[in-house]
Order: structure tokens, then C-alpha cells, then sequence
């Protein structure tokens, strides 16, 4: 996350009704472009999220409401390729057989209209359903990311979060494959996979009730007392985190 008040120049501090209103005006603009970002408790501030390797961003003072939604949402946050770290409808519903893609691009024609909700409730919220399919996933990964992407979007997707999948061969691609699809899996577990009707921030609303508890994914888990997916979590999709 990035602070408004942290990357334009010239915000002023200090609490105001008009600060509150015009945060507002900003951070509907954000999503209206298809960004994502989120009012302080206050509306003094807008939280931006950006990835992990965004750093020193600076807008300049003059920049009006409708280009810093435009910049957030294509530079930034880069909505168009969200979806590239989102698995498609076609591997949430548990397909035996994955569709044979050629080109990465390809993979955002592949439908994501279907809700996923935390630990596969219903929409209506009751008791837990079932978990995302790992092998359908891994398959998705391997055979639509990996086997058709150049290092370079490999280095974007798949950078320091997951271990740099990019250049290995052999059981140590093997292995990180099946990190990534634990990652992707167990996020979609904790908070769901929105469908891309809704934004992040009205999945976030709608469903931040139904997360299930640290540890329902998987035995193993350990989080070392830094667990993310509390109701606290802003969703944020595109990421593994």
C-alpha cells in the first residue's frame, strides 16, 4: 500500500471536512477506472495498493482527479493484467481437462465471471465447502504461464513473491510450480476470487465476514504469528498475497 499523502506533492495534513470530501471524489474516480484503493478510517488519506516492488512514486501537485485514476489504474496498479495471476472459471470449477493455450495473452478470454467465496461458502454465507483444486491450478500455471510466457512476464508474474520461476528447469521448476499453485490456492481459500463484475473493494465488503480461521487451508501452515487474511485484509486480486 501507498499513502495519496506520501506521492503527491504539496497534500496538505491536518483534518478537514472538504480533505474527507475530495478523498472520496478520489478514490471512487480510482475505482471507477478499474483500479483499486481505500479511504482511511478519517477520510484524511487514500491507501493505494501496488506491488511489492512499486517504490518512490511521486504525482505532481496539479495532477487532477481523472488522470491520477487513469495512472493508478494502468501504471500502478496495471488492471490489465490482473487478471494474469487469477486462475479462470474454467479451473475453479474443477475441469479434468485444461484448454490447450498457446499464447499467455489468451488466458484473459478465458471467462472469470464466477464468485469463489471464502472456503467455498455459498453466497449466503453457512459452512465451509470445498477447497480450490491444487492439481487443476498447477495445471493452469504450468501449462498457460509458464510453457508460453517469455522470462520477461515471467519475472513480472512471478518475481521475488514467488521465487523467481523464471530460468530454472527439472524438479526446481517443478517444486516452485507447486509453491505457486499452493499460494494462488491457499489465497483463494482465505478471502475467494471475485468475479470480474465486482471490484476489489466490493468483494472486500461483501465477503471479508466469511473468512475462515488461520490454518483451515492446510496442516502445514505456518505463519509465524503474521497471518494476512484476517477480517482486516484489503483483497486485492492479481496478487499471491
Amino acid at each position: 500500500m501507498v499513502s495519496f499523502s506520501k506521492i503527491k506533492k504539496g497534500f496538505n495534513k491536518g483534518w478537514s471536512l472538504f480533505k474527507a470530501m475530495a478523498n472520496i471524489s478520489t478514490r471512487d474516480t480510482i475505482v471507477e477506472k478499474g483500479g483499486n484503493a481505500y479511504l482511511d478510517e478519517m477520510g484524511q488519506d487514500v491507501e493505494i495498493p501496488v506491488p511489492k516492488n512499486v517504490e518512490n512514486v511521486k504525482v505532481s501537485s496539479d495532477i487532477t482527479t481523472e488522470e491520477l485514476g487513469m495512472f493508478v489504474s494502468q501504471s500502478l496498479q496495471d488492471v490489465q493484467r490482473a487478471p494474469l495471476t487469477e486462475p479462470p472459471d474454467v479451473v475453479l470449477r474443477r475441469e479434468k481437462a485444461l484448454p490447450k493455450v498457446t499464447n499467455p495473452r489468451d488466458d484473459l478470454d478465458e471467462p472469470r465471471e464466477l464468485a469463489y467465496y471464502p472456503a467455498g461458502r455459498n453466497p449466503y454465507g453457512g459452512g465451509q465447502g470445498s477447497k480450490p483444486n491444487i492439481e487443476a491450478i498447477r495445471q493452469w500455471v504450468s501449462n498457460t504461464k509458464v510453457a508460453t510466457s517469455s522470462n520477461f512476464i515471467l519475472s513480472e508474474e512471478f518475481g521475488e513473491e514467488a521465487g523467481f520461476i523464471y530460468g530454472k528447469s527439472g524438479k526446481e521448476l517443478e517444486d516452485a510450480i507447486d509453491k505457486i499453485a499452493f499460494k494462488v490456492a491457499r489465497k483463494i481459500w482465505y478471502v475467494g476470487r471475485k468475479p470480474s463484475t465486482m471490484s476489489d473493494i466490493e468483494w472486500d465488503q461483501n465477503t471479508k465476514h466469511m473468512r475462515p480461521a488461520e490454518g483451515s487451508f492446510a496442516k502445514n501452515e505456518d505463519w509465524g504469528g503474521n497471518f494476512p487474511y484476517g477480517e482486516t485484509y484489503k483483497y486485492v486480486s492479481g496478487s499471491f498475497s
